[in-house]
């Protein structure tokens, strides 16, 4: 592959947990061209007392790090031993999901983000930025949608089927808000040429045009099989199977559950016989022959 990937490529969910009922934090987030989370710094029900107080803007990245532990110091006094701390830990630095989005996620960063069915991978087009540093009726929108920290963002909305297995595997099942993506070379230069499509075509012929054009067009064959991981070979090798004449069949019960040594079972009828296979790919090696 040709593209540089000096650059870090995130999953994010937007759902954050302060959210009103009516809003969608998703749709809002794509329409105001921002990606953010949540963890406000002054709804909390105990900011008039003592010396916690109310905050009207955050200066820097230091200032709003000091906030979020005064913050969870309250939740720990008043909650006691059993509050588990979300936004900074014991030795006071911020928990990755408000890390990445305070402080470590460049301009030039790719973030995907998911909602049911629909994926979208931005690219970072600024600094971190506060709700309170906004315009009152700005401020008002961004905090009933609990989007409290948050940076500009250029969003591109995928077509599911053109979404890579590695990015829907992370998606699936529970994790944190925000993380990072270490994942190699060749998976970070697929998002980046994913999101250079820009508007994909709706139609099918369109799609596949744009990308035979632009994605494909500098990818060969063997840099696709440089990023399948096991789990997509063996897609593929279920594929084959059950694509050929061969009478191969998916039993669906037999993909139920993880066993150590087969994923699923596959069933064919040679001659009034029954004949079963199995299939488990664990890991793969390309092997140069000569």
């Amino acid at each position: 592959m040709t593209s540089k990937t000096d650059f870090s490529v995130y999953r994010l969910k937007i759902q954050p947990g302060g959210a009103k009922d009516g809003t969608d934090p998703y749709e809002f987030c794509k329409d105001e061209g921002v990606v953010g989370i949540g963890w406000g710094y002054n709804d909390v029900p105990f900011t008039d007392e003592d010396d916690l107080g109310r905050v009207e803007s955050l200066p820097s990245v230091e200032a709003a790090t000091t906030r979020h532990n005064d913050i969870e110091r309250r939740f720990s006094e008043r909650k006691g031993d059993d509050y588990t701390p979300t936004r900074v830990k014991q030795n006071g630095e911020l928990k990755s999901s408000l890390r990445y989005m305070l402080s470590e996620i460049e301009e030039g960063d790719l973030v995907w983000v998911n909602e049911g069915s629909e994926f979208a991978v931005c690219q970072i087009t600024g600094d971190w930025q506060a709700d309170l540093d906004l315009e009152a009726d700005k401020q008002a929108q961004y905090a009933r949608n609990d989007v409290r920290n948050f940076r500009d963002a250029e969003w591109n909305v995928v077509p599911y089927t053109m979404v890579p297995g590695f990015v829907k595997r992370r998606f699936a099942g529970q994790g944190s808000t925000l993380s990072k993506m270490h994942i190699e070379e060749e998976r970070k230069a697929i998002t980046e040429q994913i999101f250079s499509i820009g508007e994909f075509e709706e139609s099918r012929d369109g799609l596949v045009e744009s990308i035979t054009t632009k994605l494909n067009g500098d990818v060969a064959p063997v840099d696709v099989l440089e990023i399948l991981d096991p789990v997509e070979v063996e897609d593929i090798v279920l594929l084959l199977l059950q694509s050929g004449n061969d009478g191969w069949s998916i039993i669906k019960s037999t993909t139920n559950s993880s066993e150590a040594d087969v994923e699923c079972e596959l069933r064919r009828i040679i001659d009034d016989r029954v004949e079963r296979a199995f299939v488990q790919v664990k890991k793969w090696k390309r092997v140069n022959f000569p």
